[in-house]
């Protein structure tokens, strides 16, 4: 996606900058997790990404005033501020985040509990497009076609409820 041609006023619209580059999300979600100090390596390694790249995510996120970093030796201790006015909304909207997954594993393992005796495993992995899952089914050759079948009838069921 190209930058767009227009920029916005940084004062007006903060998240831009805080979660407008996927590093920045995954580096705010392992701070947000924790209320204690991390070092920039191990920022980096819980956000599965580069440590170079993560000092300068750190930077950028320090300049916008949402994280703390305080030098300690050769490397950095780093925290969310808490004195920052989003910092509870971002909390927040990562522990959504994990219970909205913690809510979709839940469903397919009842509504496979609930389709058939037959099913002997049930996985979920993320989908060809944004959004959406997909559903594996491990079931005895002679019952995976009722499996399934029963399967998908109880998850659109339980798919209103998400």
């Amino acid at each position: 996606m190209r930058p767009p041609s227009q920029p916005q006023d940084p004062l007006r619209t903060p998240l831009n900058e805080l979660l407008g580059a996927e590093g920045n999300v995954r580096v705010l979600r392992v701070l947000a997790a924790r209320r204690s100090g991390l070092g920039r390596t191990v920022v980096a390694r819980e956000a599965q990404l580069n440590p170079r790249g993560v000092r300068a995510i750190l930077d950028r996120l320090a300049l916008a005033g949402i994280v703390n970093v305080q030098q300690s030796g050769r490397t950095g201790i780093v925290t969310l501020r808490e004195d920052h006015p989003l910092t509870e909304v971002i909390r927040g909207l990562f522990q959504e985040e994990r219970a909205l997954f913690d809510r979709i594993v839940t469903t397919v393992c009842d509504a496979a509990r609930e389709a058939t005796p037959d099913v002997r495993a049930v996985w979920v992995t993320a989908g060809s497009s944004a959004g959406t899952a997909e559903v594996g089914v491990l079931a005895s050759a002679r019952g995976v076609d009722r499996s399934v079948q029963a399967l998908e009838q109880q998850l659109r069921q339980a798919e209103k409820g998400l």
